[in-house]
């Protein structure tokens, strides 16, 4: 199984013209999540396994696709009890190679998903952003830890990215929606 190589962000000043999408960036971990055949294996940044790190994500995401085949881009993060993401909460389940029902329940992850790189056996990256967001998103992962990335399309980057800061987010990753 191949594992694409992910893309990964540059840092500068957001755009803000119509012809790109400003999306929430959160504090966590890469995951690059594989399905097929109802079942789901997942992959660091490095392309390294992590599926039995992580086996409550596998089983959500396998169970929001329904069996469908896909490739999945996001950002697995620690939730706190006010419901904001914690590098420091996601440290603790991060290095676990098999974590214990008590460990999961002690932690809890959500996987927010950004972009869609297969979907029933094609491959999507050669497709605009703007077309692989809508697929995404029309997959419906809104569902308890699990999601897609919250974006604005269209919307000035620099007034995002002072909202998000206003509340303890990490930041904003701009997409050209051609790109």
């Amino acid at each position: 199984m191949s594992i694409p190589t992910p893309m990964l962000a540059v840092p500068g000043s957001p755009p803000g013209t119509e012809t790109w999408t400003v999306e929430l960036k959160f504090d966590g971990m890469r995951l690059i999540s594989v399905c097929r055949h109802g079942r789901c294996r997942l992959y660091s940044r490095t392309r390294r396994e992590v599926t039995t790190s992580f086996p409550e994500i596998a089983e959500r995401i396998a169970t929001a696709l329904h069996g469908r085949t896909a490739t999945l881009d996001g950002e697995l993060v620690a939730i706190t009890a006010d419901g904001g993401p914690s590098f420091a909460r996601l440290q603790r389940r991060i290095h676990l190679a098999r974590p214990s029902r008590r460990q999961i329940q002690d932690t809890p992850l959500e996987f927010a998903a950004f972009d869609l790189l297969a979907l029933d056996d094609e491959p999507t990256t050669m497709l605009p952003y703007r077309i692989r967001r809508a697929r995404l998103e029309g997959l419906e992962l809104g569902s308890w830890g699990l999601r897609a990335v919250p974006v604005w399309p269209g919307t000035e980057g620099d007034r995002v990215l002072a909202a998000v800061a206003d509340v303890g987010l990490e930041g904003v990753v701009s997409k050209k929606n051609d790109s």
